[in-house]
């Protein structure tokens, strides 16, 4: 996979072959980073700690809104990625590990692309609670889990409205399960999650008005789905004067945020749709 990368950066270089070995890392693993958790902060912070490392400062990376482009003397490549805002978080963990294990030198940079490789075959390693999570059961059991608890604890719902809750979660895990298999539904897992959410809620709300409490039901479930980490990284990255990537990620966390308010408004509606 990376042997036309290895010999571009031969062709404008007369470094030994290792330091083209960690050049390319350095490109392979920020680029990687960026795709899966669009962290840019996160990706030029470690970009600039392998380049002093291995003493490549001359290796310029530039990471945009939509890209990662690079230079090496009168070479570049740039690569283009669709953002995604369901961070892959378990990823960006295995690729802080490979960097950290290299800044270390626990790792050589060749066993690092290795490592990255076995993490995009899938052959990578994860723990007990990561294969639960990842594989069918875990997606539909820790949402409820989620949902009741935040309906209890932060939002001061009563029992009865956790026992709801439970069963909204339920659902949104089975959506968001089935997210994960069709990406076309993905695109609406947000939207199909809080019209179900509302119309459970407000199913709940009619039936027994005294025991229940609509808001509880709906914010408890929708909590998990809130972009707390794009907004609190957006404005880390404005704040460090990354104005295009933070601006960007701030304004669609915000528009997917309405998006969630507004299929709770479309199930509020659905639920009342022809009764009082």
């Amino acid at each position: 996979k990376i042997r036309p990368l290895v010999e571009r950066v031969q062709k404008i270089t007369d470094r030994p072959f290792a330091d083209v070995v960690s050049i390319v890392f350095i490109v392979r693993l920020i680029d990687a980073l960026h795709k899966s958790f669009y962290a840019t902060f996160l990706s030029l912070s470690y970009a600039n700690e392998l380049k002093q490392k291995f003493h490549v400062e001359e290796l310029d990376l530039e990471v945009e809104v939509y890209s990662t482009r690079w230079s090496w003397k009168d070479g570049e490549t740039t690569r283009l990625h669709r953002i995604s805002w369901d961070f892959d978080l378990a990823t960006q963990l295995q690729l802080t590990r490979i960097a950290a294990s290299v800044l270390n030198d626990e790792i050589t940079a060749e066993e690092g692309l290795t490592r990255m490789n076995d993490l995009e075959e899938g052959t990578t390693a994860f723990n007990k609670f990561e294969l639960f999570y990842r594989n069918l059961p875990g997606r539909i059991l820790v949402l409820p889990l989620l949902a009741a608890s935040s309906s209890k604890a932060f939002f001061d719902g009563t029992w009865v409205a956790a026992g709801f809750a439970v069963l909204t979660g339920l659902v949104a895990g089975c959506i968001h399960y089935v997210a994960s298999k069709n990406p076309t539904v993905g695109e609406l897992e947000d939207m199909l999650v809080s019209i179900v959410t509302a119309m459970i809620s407000t199913m709940a709300a009619t039936v027994l008005p005294d025991s229940t409490c609509f808001l509880a039901q709906v914010l408890g479930t929708l909590f998990t789905y809130l972009y707390g980490v794009a907004f609190m990284v957006s404005l880390y990255e404005i704040y460090n004067r990354q104005l295009v990537t933070g601006v960007t990620r701030l304004a669609l966390a915000l528009i997917n945020s309405y998006g969630l308010a507004f299929g709770a408004a479309i199930g509020l509606w659905l639920a009342w749709y022809g009764g009082g």
